[in-house]
Formats: C-alpha cells, sequence, structure tokens
C-alpha cells in the first residue's frame, strides 16, 4: 500500500464517520436502561450500536426491524419500528 492508498483511506473513515447516516437495523437487546431510551441495534456488517429510542417506539421487542439515523457526531436514535 502507498502513500496514496493511506491517504485515501483515512479520508473516506473520516468522511464516513462525520456524516449523518441512516440504517434499517435489527433490535438485539433491551439494555438495563431501555426504560430509560436505549437499546442495542445491530445495523449490518457486524456492527451493532446502542441507540436513543425516540419517545414514539414506545414498546420495543428484541428482534423488531427499525430505523436507525446517525448524527454528524456518531450518536444513534432509533425513530420507529418498520412493518
Amino acid at each position: 500500500m502507498d502513500l496514496a492508498d493511506i491517504i485515501h483511506d483515512v479520508v473516506r473513515r473520516l468522511m464516513d464517520e462525520s456524516s449523518a447516516d441512516w440504517r434499517m437495523g435489527t433490535v438485539t437487546a433491551l439494555t438495563p436502561d431501555s426504560t430509560a431510551g436505549t437499546l442495542l441495534v445491530d445495523i449490518g456488517g457486524g456492527t451493532t450500536v446502542k441507540a436513543r429510542r425516540a419517545a414514539t417506539y414506545t414498546s420495543p421487542v428484541v428482534g423488531d426491524r427499525v430505523w436507525a439515523d446517525r448524527n454528524r457526531l456518531g450518536e444513534w436514535r432509533v425513530t420507529a419500528k418498520l412493518a
């Protein structure tokens, strides 16, 4: 790998990490503070994130398919259960 490849990889990673994103995911676990608003979501590619739960998503269940958003700071939220 030459210097240009290394620079390209670093820039791509920084761009990915600093941009907003949305994914479809699956609830994998209800965290001890699930009632306070967080849960674990598998967003694909072997990645599980801790996400805030929107107040409108009132009854999360392991296995639910959900809509997950990430803000520019890298914080995840689950906005809704998918049909």
